[in-house]
């Protein structure tokens, strides 16, 4: 049987094959449908195009590190945080060239 994308042996092909940034991509190019721009955060587990948990996410927003933005109607409480996936990606890439450049 050939395997596809949604099998667990094909996305741990991806894994080996590429680096995060590229795997990224890859996941991003082999889906239907149109790609997000703002993603929210998992209620658990990990975020599906990044791989990066809920907590993370929101501690890289707050230091300033990915772009987000609260939605929320005047005089509510509550809202709704969204997170730029672009700027998550370009985030992960800046890491991979960081660790690229230490390990020369």
């Amino acid at each position: 049987m050939q395997n596809t994308y949604n099998s667990p042996n094909a996305l741990l092909d991806i894994a080996k094959r590429y680096t995060a940034a590229a795997r990224a991509e890859a996941l991003l190019n082999d889906r239907t449908g149109p790609i997000p721009v703002w993603i929210r955060a998992p209620k658990t587990g990990a975020e599906t195009y990044t791989g990066l948990t809920r907590s993370y996410l929101y501690q890289i927003a707050s230091q300033g590190l990915i772009r987000t933005v609260s939605i929320r109607e005047p005089g509510k409480e509550r809202g709704c945080r969204l997170f730029h996936l672009q700027s998550i990606l370009e985030f992960i890439s800046r890491h991979e060239l960081g660790a690229q450049q230490e390990a020369k």
